[in-house]
């Protein structure tokens, strides 16, 4: 193929002043930047940039090239110059996990780890096996168990568990032998099995495949003991080099088989129920954080009925003796965020006892299912943000653009915009024409195709240009239709079927930082703010930010002896003079929400509506007389800084400025001298906090 992006086209950008706020250099070198292992060093921008631009672009060129349709390379070189440059200066962006993923040896071998979500039912153990697979190539996952599906489930007989491990096998077994699973019964005594771990995810996945096999399938009723052998797997610390980073060893997976088995055995009559579903699914997802992926994110979408399975996270904890304990035999249902699905608008007595139960323990988080059927009638789940409707077996990438990019002095470049919009709804149209490997999931993704172009900024955008809500209502209606037509015209040009939903609104939180904008439709914390990001104190940018002092650096809450495995970092944030989210009411913020989803969103819009103590009655008010507009939101407590460390601070002008004015710019020769290729848990990338987990 013929080079998309020439010399004297990159020439110009090469050595360009970084667009990239402070903060959001480094988010981005934390979160994005892959690590080149001939260079030993990490990407520049601009090399991210090109990576995932040419990665883009060419999924076009490949499809087209694959159906016989024509390639004009003039205007794929124009539309691979206009992605750079609007991704270079952060006016558009490709979903973060493409900026990470993107272009890839891994990607062509995996192609639903570019995805960053994923949705499925649980109506049969293979269901679990996907998730599990899911998980391990980075994706999130929200899935959908219910009593119904559960009850299809086969009986499952009691077995008792072995694990076996000898760490000679690998040294005198050749390393393509060690990579698949081998199932096998004892010829001499058939209540025996062995389950033999091929050291490779697709080895994992058949592991598990096979156990839920020999518990579940008439074939096997005689089994009653099953040996796991871990002896293939390679052990801890070893790096693996197709994903990067290094192997987790084999006791984390031993502990997962453990945690199902016992799940498993608890049933007298074999019958499993929803909460042993939940627990399963959430104990492989225990077990991948456990290992090489360090995150994973799952929302679990339950029966408004299923009393067990909202109220699983309550007893996790106990307090004891001055502090809290974890009750470590359920301690994984950590790894989930709960929902419940409603086909019928709730009572105002229960969507009060909703949100007293939200305010209280943050769970479980609602989804209206009659509206989402409206807007999808093939709608069956989520992801685990809660912004696309998706059928099971379905996943998402999503687009997302800088409002403030196209802020001129107070004024919106609206022509530039819609241009952007236009490139954007391309750019996530080719993210899906590969072809998944799991072939339940590519037919799914080419009978409906998921498109999701969001924005952020857009508050930040409203304080700059002073735009009213009745302005915006109108100029959300012009971009929404602007991405619909072009949707269409572009499917059209590459002859498949156009989406029907094509626009939403993500929590934003993390690629927001990196023009260091107002994240989505939420408003700015303050004009001046603190922002204080968690890291791994062995992590080689945190030993550069620390050699280099321009930010002040703490030990976690809890810490003082300066050993602390966790550093807080503190950088100074400046917003657009105006409202910010102490200045605006819950109530406002939900009148918000609905403009957005009557103007400009298909899918979903994410919001998080901060809500103060005297205002959750008005809250439930709200959400009664308003539950047909919506699909799902999330609520939090808005309360005044009262603890240290906290995420956000409000400061001052001068403080600000002072802060500024000791920063200096990333030393890259520094960071280089301290890095490696290991990965370093990003250690505050959580749902709740608004930030995807999902690399």
């Amino acid at each position: 193929m013929e080079r998309l992006l020439t010399e004297e086209f990159l020439n110009k950008y090469r050595n360009a002043k970084s667009p990239l706020s402070h903060i959001g250099e480094f988010v981005y070198l934390r979160t994005y930047s892959r690590y080149l292992e001939d260079k030993k060093r990490r990407e520049t921008w601009f090399e991210t940039v090109k990576r995932t631009t040419e990665y883009n672009v060419s999924l076009g060129i490949r499809y087209k090239e694959k159906m016989g349709l024509p390639v004009n390379m003039e205007e794929e070189k124009k539309e691979a110059e206009l992605l750079f440059d609007r991704l270079f200066n952060l006016k558009t962006f490709t979903s973060g996990r493409t900026l990470y993923m993107g272009g890839t040896e891994v990607v062509e071998m995996y192609p639903l780890s570019n995805f960053n979500c994923a949705f499925t039912n649980i109506e049969k153990f293979s269901d679990l096996v996907e998730v599990f697979y899911l998980l391990m190539i980075g994706s999130g996952v929200g899935v959908r168990i219910s009593k119904e599906m559960t009850a299809g489930f086969p009986k499952v007989r009691h077995v008792m568990l072995e694990g076996r491990y000898d760490e000679t096998i690998r040294a005198r077994t050749p390393k393509e032998d060690m990579e698949n699973t081998v199932c096998l019964l004892d010829r001499n005594n058939g209540s025996n099995a062995v389950i033999l771990v091929g050291d490779s995810k697709e080895g994992w996945c058949d592991a598990l495949r096979s156990y839920f096999n020999l518990i579940s399938l008439d074939e096997y009723k005689d089994v009653a003991r099953i040996v796991i052998d871990y002896s293939y797997v390679r052990p801890e610390g070893e790096r693996l080099k197709r994903f990067g980073g290094r192997a987790s060893g084999h006791k984390s997976l031993k502990r997962m088989f453990e945690k199902i088995n016992k799940v498993v055995n608890r049933r007298e009559d074999g019958m499993l129920q929803t909460i042993d579903l939940l627990d399963i699914a959430t104990i492989i997802s225990e077990n991948v954080v456990s290992g090489g992926v360090r995150r994973s994110a799952m929302m679990v979408i339950c029966d408004e009925d299923d009393y067990g399975v909202i109220n699983a996270k309550r007893n996790i904890y106990r307090y004891a003796d001055g502090k809290w304990i974890i009750d470590k035999e359920i301690s994984h249902r950590r790894m989930s965020n709960n929902s419940v699905i409603y086909y019928n608008r709730p009572s105002f007595e229960k969507i009060k006892e909703i949100i007293d139960s939200i305010k209280i323990n943050g769970e479980p988080g609602f989804i209206n299912g009659a509206e989402a059927l409206r807007r999808k009638p093939s709608f069956e789940g989520c992801n685990p943000c809660g912004e696309i409707l998706l059928r099971s077996k379905q996943c998402c990438n999503l687009t997302t653009n800088n409002l403030m990019g196209f802020v001129k002095g107070n004024v919106l470049d609206e022509e530039e915009l819609k241009e952007t919009l236009r490139l954007s709804a391309r750019v996530a149209i080719r993210m899906t024409l590969i072809e998944a490997e799991l072939p339940e999931w590519n037919r799914v993704m080419q009978e409906d195709r998921i498109v999701g172009v969001s924005l952020t900024g857009m508050m930040d955008m409203v304080n700059k240009t002073g735009l009213s809500y009745d302005g915006l209502a109108n100029l959300l209606g012009r971009l929404r239709e602007e991405v619909h037509n072009e949707g269409r015209r572009y499917c059209a040009e590459l002859g498949i079927e156009p989406p029907k939903l094509m626009t939403t609104i993500k929590p934003e939180g993390t690629l927001s930082m990196l023009p260091c904008v107002s994240s989505g439709i939420h408003f700015a914390h303050s004009n001046y703010y603190i922002r204080r990001i968690r890291i791994s104190a062995s992590d080689p940018l945190f030993k550069m930010i620390e050699a280099q002092g321009s930010y002040p650096v703490y030990d976690e809450n809890g810490t003082s002896d300066g050993g602390s495995p966790i550093k807080v970092i503190e950088f100074p944030v400046k917003a657009p003079e105006g409202r910010t989210k102490y200045d605006v009411s819950a109530v406002e913020q939900l009148e918000l929400y609905k403009l957005t989803m009557q103007n400009w969103t298909d899918h979903n819009s994410s919001i998080t509506v901060h809500v103060r103590e005297n205002e959750w009655d008005d809250v439930a008010r709200w959400l009664y007389e308003n539950f047909d507009y919506v699909v799902g939101i999330t609520f939090i407590p808005l309360t005044e800084e009262t603890y240290p460390l906290l995420p956000y601070e409000t400061t001052t002008r001068e403080d600000y400025e002072e802060r500024v004015s000791r920063i200096k710019p990333i030393d890259y020769e520094l960071l280089a001298s301290y890095d490696n290729s290991d990965p370093h848990d990003i250690t505050d990338a959580d749902c709740e906090n608004g930030v995807c987990p999902v690399r």
